[in-house]
């Protein structure tokens, strides 16, 4: 017992004798908790009785041996024990987590347009979901006035749709046709915003040029407006961006008519009865409007050449019965809206799905009739076909025009034309698309294709 004493008293003594050149060397790297508890180890060995003695060899037997690192710079003392520490290591991490729309969303604004805003300006949404919407009675609205989309509209899932304020301009900027065309919010140019809206819901906006507080976008002249991506959605205009080459992107309109049908069945509601249900069911429409009657279907009112020589009107027959058109007229009034002067007054007949060509003596084609005295005017009229009686069969007004049906297309510029749809889209399929919207009925043709009585006839479509 003794001898273990004085082993243990030498050990100990060793153990001091380290830790006292430890303090010397790196006085700041002493846990002194744990010098605390080797010294209370260390001296309950040396002065307790047997009992102690053997805790303190169990101990030896269940712990590690102490092993000390020395370098010119660091003591390090590791002791394992039966009770331990363990290290704990704890990783953060950051989560940025993209708010994703679960509704229709405002994608792309093009608002400060190079030419005519209440021509160019345009507005297209997104559809983020995987349901088709139906948009029907939705508004638009802006810092002055409402939108609201016309019944029957519904988009697709995943696609876009775009509301222009000029069919015909917009095509001409894209080469296809918007979805819709009779947006009539003025967009403006020194800051607005766009709220769509369900009743008194707010389901989407956006802000420009301080037109809601905070939203600072700010496209220059030509530029968008564009959230990106297209289903973000944190309600700030951080979701935006500007973008230097507009991208309208249409395809995801579906429209709809209804019909509805009565139908016999056993409904349980609080009592079990004998109801009739009335159901609505969405039909796709597909047919396009066709005119029942003869139709100006394309005219050239500027030309680099002589202009009496080539300004022609076109006619065309959507109907299945040839027309007898003698002793009707094209007749022509300004753009102001003055009285109708006669042109020319015809003789001959259209054959079905047939056209007859009315122009200069340079217009080729041949013209079934020669005049050199249209006399057009370049920024805008109306020209109109009239029957018996001075009766108005059919009119466009283009430009400037004041009286047109629905509202005027576009003048069109040096030998151009303007020509019905379908036209140069779909070259055999006619000429006799009739909404009552010269706007939107007819489209520019920078390579005009007058066509006469002996032109192959085409079945409207």
């Amino acid at each position: 017992m003794v001898q273990t004493k004085r082993i243990l008293f030498s050990a100990g003594l060793g153990v001091i004798t380290l830790i006292i050149l430890n303090i010397i060397i790196n006085p700041f790297e002493i846990d002194f908790n744990e010098l605390g508890w080797k010294f209370t180890g260390l001296f309950t060995g040396l002065f307790s009785g047997d009992e102690t003695l053997n805790e303190t060899e169990s101990l030896e037997e269940t712990t590690s041996t102490t092993v000390v690192t020395t370098s010119t710079t660091t003591v390090v003392t590791t002791t394992t024990a039966t009770t331990t520490s363990p290290q704990t290591t704890t990783s953060t991490s950051t989560t940025t987590t993209v708010p994703i729309s679960d509704h229709v969303v405002f994608s792309e604004v093009f608002y400060d347009t190079p030419g005519k805003d209440d021509d160019e300006e345009w507005i297209e949404l997104y559809n983020p979901t995987d349901d088709l919407i139906d948009l029907s009675g939705l508004t638009i609205e802006d810092n002055a006035d409402t939108y609201t989309i016309q019944n029957g509209t519904m988009i697709s899932a995943g696609t876009f749709l775009v509301i222009a304020r000029n069919e015909t301009r917009f095509e001409e900027l894209y080469e296809f046709l918007p979805d819709l065309s009779d947006l009539n919010l003025g967009l403006n140019n020194g800051g607005d915003y766009l709220r769509l809206k369900n009743g008194s819901d707010k389901i989407d906006v956006v802000a420009w040029e301080e037109g809601i507080s905070g939203w600072d976008l700010k496209a220059d002249t030509g530029e968008s407006i564009q959230r990106d991506p297209p289903d973000e959605d944190s309600g700030t205009a951080d979701d935006w961006k500007i973008n230097s080459d507009p991208d309208p992107k249409t395809g995801g309109l579906v429209t709809t008519t209804s019909t509805t049908t009565t139908i016999p069945t056993t409904t349980t509601i609080t009592e079990t009865t004998t109801t009739p249900v009335t159901t609505t069911t969405p039909v796709t429409t597909t047919i396009p409007v066709i005119a029942g009657h003869v139709v100006i279907s394309e005219f050239l009112v500027d030309s680099s050449g002589s202009e009496s020589a080539y300004e022609f009107v076109e006619l065309y027959n959507p109907t299945n019965s040839s027309v007898n058109i003698t002793d009707w007229d094209i007749a022509y009034k300004s753009a102001s809206g003055e009285s109708w002067s006669t042109k020319t007054v015809i003789n001959g007949i259209i054959p079905s799905y047939g056209f007859f060509l009315i122009g200069g003596d340079s217009v080729a084609p041949m013209p079934d009739m020669i005049d050199t005295s249209l006399g057009f005017s370049e920024t805008g009229g109306h020209i109109s076909l009239r029957g018996a009686g001075n009766t108005i069969i059919d009119k466009v007004g283009y430009g400037e025009a004041i009286d047109p049906e629905g509202s005027a297309c576009l003048a069109p510029p040096t030998d151009n034309s303007m020509e019905r749809k379908p036209g140069d889209p779909d070259p055999t399929a006619g000429n006799g698309r009739d909404t009552d919207d010269n706007s939107i009925d007819f489209i520019l043709r920078d390579s005009p294709e007058p066509q006469n009585s002996a032109s192959v006839t085409e079945i409207p479509g």
